[in-house]
């Protein structure tokens, strides 16, 4: 995986990673990629900042509270430097599992990272004046980081979970990207998401999952000759003096993991079925978590959906607001025995060409969210009242439902083997609910429903099963 990656990353390093392009002829900005790697979220006070450094030759491996810097670049016969191999890296990971197997001290500096913006601000701050300062910008610098991990998920549940969250010190946050690597082989991707979306690291998944190659007997594939390597360099940490700041941090980190709830699910059909009846698949989602969300809150909730607008030079995002009146009618007309069925299928098609709509219009620009926030941003940078656009109290309610679409098939060797098996994030506000979904070729729908375990009226649990049954449901309608 370590190697792949690199690949991946020098594609990018020379400009030669093949660019993207909607639908095969639209061509996608790639400008997001720089950030994707040797990119670390700084934290300041008011502001944090995102810094890359772009000449970073190593990459960070923990392994049992151990921290080691590890030059990925070696010389070669004729003097050059260039990535260390797959058995050159397998040789590398074995000298620190044998070095880390029995420590002593463990370095919890990584906890940190979980804290509030700025209280981790001051405190870096004190750390860079201290014998810290080396080990802090190497970690800051590095390509990625790795954590070797002893913990071994049993489902994708605790795959998605443990990398998520971690220990508190396994974890680096501010990353861009960083692997967690389980002891039974399991593999997850933590992303800061202020400095990319969803769809960079799906695609670099998706290259180094078809990249691997393997031995017959699951090992690496034999070398004929090694070079000489340096020695993996471990950091060093003096944290005596931040003792009462380490334990105001562990015990933040442990009320935000204590409090994430991740379930998984998929329903017994995919987008084959959806095409089949002239539906958008993703308006047809969205629908469906419409219906599963009033099923268990008996109201409508205001939702979030993010569009790409890559389309556009250094684009991101943009907002689709799915809810609209007829989502609302077809909902409520699932719950009122007079409503036929033929008018409980007219109203849902509404619903999502309506949704299909405001899609398209947020990818090609025309979406209002991010143009109304910058306007209220501009308002108050300049000083001057608030327009009452902004005063009024569903410009401020919260989104209830934080939803995204992970799209899969970034590359022409894609299987259902080699792709990732989704992703998710945390629900936007604790009275709310996170839902990622990811469409696996015709038949495969996966969900990566999230919540706050401390809120009483949420439960993933209980919006996954809905989302399922909403499903079912909807097949029914339309069968």
């Amino acid at each position: 995986m370590i190697h792949y990656v690199l690949r991946f990353h020098e594609q990018l390093q020379d400009e030669t990673l093949t660019p993207q392009y909607l639908q095969d002829m639209i061509p996608m900005c790639m400008e997001g990629y720089r950030r994707l790697f040797s990119t670390t979220r700084i934290p300041y006070e008011t502001l944090d900042q995102l810094v890359t450094y772009e000449e970073s030759k190593h990459i960070i491996v923990y392994r049992n509270g151990v921290y080691y810097k590890v030059d990925v670049f070696a010389p070669d016969s004729d003097g050059k430097k260039k990535l260390l191999t797959v058995a050159e890296l397998h040789d590398v990971l074995r000298q620190i599992f044998q070095w880390t197997d029995d420590v002593n001290e463990v370095s919890s500096i990584a906890v940190f990272t979980s804290e509030r913006r700025d209280t981790w601000a001051k405190v870096r701050q004190r750390l860079l004046t201290t014998s810290n300062r080396p080990s802090l910008e190497a970690v800051e610098s590095a390509i990625f980081f790795v954590s070797l991990d002893d913990v071994a998920p049993k489902s994708i549940e605790e795959n998605g979970s443990f990398t998520m969250t971690g220990n508190g010190y396994n974890r680096w946050f501010d990353k861009s990207i960083q692997f967690s690597v389980f002891s039974n082989g399991k593999v997850g991707t933590n992303v800061e998401h202020s400095s990319m979306d969803a769809t960079l690291p799906g695609r670099l998944w998706e290259y180094f999952l078809q990249s691997e190659k393997y031995a017959e007997n699951g090992g690496i594939i034999p070398e004929k000759s090694k070079r000489t390597l340096s020695k993996p360099e471990r950091l060093e940490w003096d944290l005596k003096d931040f003792e009462e700041d380490l334990d105001k941090a562990l015990d933040h980190f442990r009320g935000l993991a204590g409090s994430f709830e991740l379930i998984v699910t998929s329903p017994d059909y995919g987008k084959g079925f959806i095409k089949k009846k002239r539906m958008s698949p993703d308006g047809y989602i969205q629908m469906a978590l419409q219906l599963a969300y009033y099923k268990i809150h008996n109201k409508i909730a205001k939702t979030y959906e993010s569009a790409s607008t890559r389309m556009f030079c250094a684009g991101r995002t943009e907002t689709i607001r799915p809810v609209s009146e007829f989502s609302a009618q077809w909902v409520k007309s699932m719950f009122h025995e007079r409503v036929t069925r033929e008018q409980r299928i007219m109203l849902l098609k509404r619903a999502v060409q309506y949704q299909t709509q405001v899609k398209v219009d947020a990818s090609l620009g025309m979406g209002w969210d991010r143009h109304l926030f910058g306007m209220f941003v501009a308002a108050r940078e300049m000083n001057r009242p608030t327009p009452a656009l902004f005063q009024d109290k569903s410009f401020w309610m919260h989104d209830t439902l934080s939803t995204s679409q992970t799209p899969t098939r970034y590359n022409d060797g894609w299987t259902l083997e080699n792709c990732c098996m989704g992703g998710g994030f945390q629900a936007a506000f604790p009275e709310g609910y996170g839902v990622s979904y990811m469409i696996y070729g015709e038949d495969h729908i996966k969900f990566h429903v999230t919540s706050f375990r401390t809120n009483d009226s949420t439960s993933s649990a209980k919006m996954a099963d809905a989302i399922v049954e909403s499903m079912t449901e909807m097949k029914e309608l339309l069968s």
